[in-house]
């Protein structure tokens, strides 16, 4: 009796052992064939670059006026959108007055000066709620 045996095998395809060359702000997929843009890009319209996507544009503007005429402020230090400090010189009828502070919901008006004179001021520091330069 004659037997006779035959044995071949397939090869893997080759994997390129070149990477991808993908532009900044991307990475190869997952089976390395392609380049996806990162988390928060997009590619832009001729596909050679992932740009950032852009913010939703429904925002809803409110506008307070802080003073009258004559009023100005120079800084303003947003802490988060309920902690707003802003500084320089406010003018009511009631007075001058140099910071406002803004609480989520309406803004203070305030004289801040260890003297009887309310001096306008430049600028402020906020290092955490109970270190504040001006």
């Amino acid at each position: 009796m004659l037997i006779i045996g035959v044995l071949w095998s397939c090869q893997e395809p080759v994997k390129s052992s070149t990477p991808l060359n993908c532009p900044p702000n991307a990475h190869a997929n997952a089976d390395s064939t392609n380049c996806d843009c990162d988390s928060l890009y997009h590619w832009n319209e001729d596909q050679t670059e992932c740009v950032l996507d852009t913010s939703s544009h429904e925002f809803t503007w409110q506008l307070y006026t802080i003073g009258g005429h004559g009023s100005f402020l120079r800084d303003a230090k947003i802490i988060s959108e309920n902690d707003i400090w802003v500084v320089g010189q406010i003018q009511l009828e009631t007075g001058y007055y140099n910071a406002a502070h803004w609480d989520g919901s309406t803004w203070q008006i305030l004289a801040l000066s260890p003297w009887r004179s309310v001096y306008e001021l430049y600028s402020m520091f906020w290092f955490s709620d109970t270190n504040i330069w001006y």
